[in-house]
């Protein structure tokens, strides 16, 4: 007979429970996600066990990626809609009112998540500078109805952070004006559009994929490039981007930007003797030649950033949660006074992106 939990069980149903709460919090049913193993076993239980073997079957619908990062294929989940609703039933758990967090889910943030309570939250300095956090990786939809609960109301974003910083680097290092680079920073969501049209993606997605290629991605049709996978590795659609005018000059204006940006951070290294014999003298450059290198730059610029915001916000006791380019307040603040700081700070001016999530029931879809 095939298994089925004793859903009568006080341990069953506190599993169940806890598993449609971090489904909740995490999962949809349209788009699939990365989710460590790790991750898995911490809410379901070990795979070898009967039980969270039953409860994953039901929930998960497991949806094959390659991530040349991982040199492999990973596992990336969506949610068994369906499965969800029946596991809920079982347990005779209450409909989603929709509009604000159901008891079993703040049970589940309570337990998982004590610093909801005091809103002093503690990151993983994750490599390659990233401050991480777990309540980062909530589903996009929860985010603004988790944090107005919280008393995080106040949304803040750097605007189009990694190419400003990239394009101010290079500027730096004595890269003259590229026109197509303040095209694209001028006019992000025409770009974002015609990426998804030429692409058959969607914005969002576009948008993921051009901040990429901005912070190292490689642009090309085979396996080890992420931008093949995000436009789902669909025939042609690489060659079509590489040969349209605009992304055309955009993907040499980037490449540039590189070469600038590899000559001012990259390491000297005295020259070969062939390179020598070839007529090229002094010390040459390296380093930032992988996108995993390249990456590591922008990010390690990126939390000086949200380094100078991190010590005002604490400086001011406003109460926060720092999400890579962005932060959440408990308090408004002085936006221009906060660009006064990391401009005094780290020498970039940015721009800062303000979201009200007071209102009640206001999702607050965001435009960009």
């Amino acid at each position: 007979m095939p298994y089925s939990p004793n859903f009568s069980d006080p341990r069953t149903r506190r599993r169940v429970r806890s598993a449609l709460a971090w489904s909740w919090l995490y999962l949809t049913p349209t788009r699939a996600r990365r989710v460590p193993k790790e991750t898995l076993d911490a809410v379901f239980g070990p795979s070898g066990n009967k039980q969270a073997k039953f409860i994953r079957d039901a929930l998960l619908v497991k949806q094959p990626w390659w991530d040349p990062d991982d040199f492999g294929e990973v596992k990336r989940y969506r949610l068994n809609d369906d499965g969800a609703r029946a596991l809920a039933s079982a347990i005779e758990l209450p409909a989603d009112s929709g509009d604000s967090i159901p008891q079993h889910v703040r049970e589940h943030l309570d337990t998982v998540y004590p610093a909801l309570a005091s809103l002093q939250f503690e990151y993983v300095d994750h490599a390659p500078g990233r401050l991480t956090h777990g309540l980062q990786n909530l589903r996009r939809e929860v985010k603004p109805v988790l944090w107005r609960t919280f008393g995080l109301p106040y949304d803040y974003d750097i605007v189009a952070c990694s190419a400003n910083v990239l394009v101010q680097l290079a500027k730096r290092a004595g890269m003259k004006h590229v026109p197509v680079l303040d095209e694209y920073l001028e006019d992000r969501a025409a770009w974002r559009e015609r990426f998804a049209k030429i692409a058959g993606v969607e914005v969002e997605i576009a948008k993921k994929a051009i901040t990429s290629i901005f912070t190292g991605a490689l642009v090309a049709e085979n396996e080890d490039s992420s931008i093949f996978h995000m436009v789902h590795r669909r025939a042609g659609a690489v060659a079509a981007l590489r040969d349209d005018p605009d992304f055309s000059r955009l993907f040499a204006g980037v490449n540039s930007m590189w070469r600038w940006l590899r000559i001012a951070e990259g390491t000297q290294h005295r020259r070969s003797l062939v390179d020598l014999l070839e007529g090229h003298h002094g010390t040459r450059p390296t380093g930032y030649r992988t996108g995993r290198q390249k990456y590591a730059l922008y990010v390690r610029h990126e939390r000086q950033v949200i380094d100078a915001v991190h010590a005002h916000l604490n400086k001011t006791g406003n109460r926060h949660f720092l999400e890579h380019d962005g932060w959440r307040t408990e308090r408004p603040i002085d936006v221009e006074r906060m660009r006064e700081v990391i401009r005094d700070r780290t020498g970039f001016t940015l721009q800062i992106e303000a979201r009200s999530l007071v209102s009640t029931g206001d999702l607050a879809v965001r435009a960009n």
